[in-house]
């Protein structure tokens, strides 16, 4: 017997200037990555942000989730996400302890923009160097939400500033 597996379909985050809250950060482990024709290991973490300008149809908030290589390098997408939430650079502890509560909770602007997937559907991403903190009250449910556990970062340089 054969089934049918429908397609999931889903409406992205709309492209633009919006404003949010940094909700959820979480380990990926390793996973593989493919940069410039080479494949390599990498620690993952994905930061999930919910949107508070823009909605769906039934009134719930877009989410975009954005995935980063664990690591401090100065090159890295994590260290300017995590500077630019911040609004100041990281401390020497800070480079090699990430503890995801200083940034969970955080009210944050982002530009969004659309990019096409391999298999021709739309993912939304966060322009890079768009990330601004931004004045706000956060509400409740993310200010009283779990403790995250805190990561380690180990930073062997590979990362390089790619995703």
């Amino acid at each position: 017997m054969r089934f049918n597996i429908p397609k999931k379909t889903f409406d992205p985050h709309p492209i633009g200037r919006h404003t949010g809250v940094v909700a959820n950060i979480q380990d990926e482990g390793i996973q593989e990555s493919s940069y410039d024709g080479q494949t390599k290991s990498q620690h993952k973490i994905s930061i999930r942000i919910d949107s508070d300008s823009a909605f769906m149809e039934g009134g719930e908030p877009f989410s975009i989730i954005q995935w980063f290589s664990l690591s401090s390098s100065p090159k890295s997408n994590l260290r300017k996400f995590r500077e630019a939430v911040l609004d100041r650079g990281l401390t020497r502890e800070e480079e090699t302890d990430f503890d995801p509560a200083e940034l969970i909770g955080k009210r944050i602007s982002y530009r969004v923009d659309h990019k096409e997937k391999q298999d021709g559907g739309t993912r939304a991403v966060i322009r890079e160097g768009s990330v601004e903190p931004t004045e706000g009250k956060v509400g409740e449910a993310y200010a009283s939400s779990t403790e995250p556990t805190p990561v380690s970062v180990a930073d062997n340089g590979a990362d390089g500033g790619s995703l």
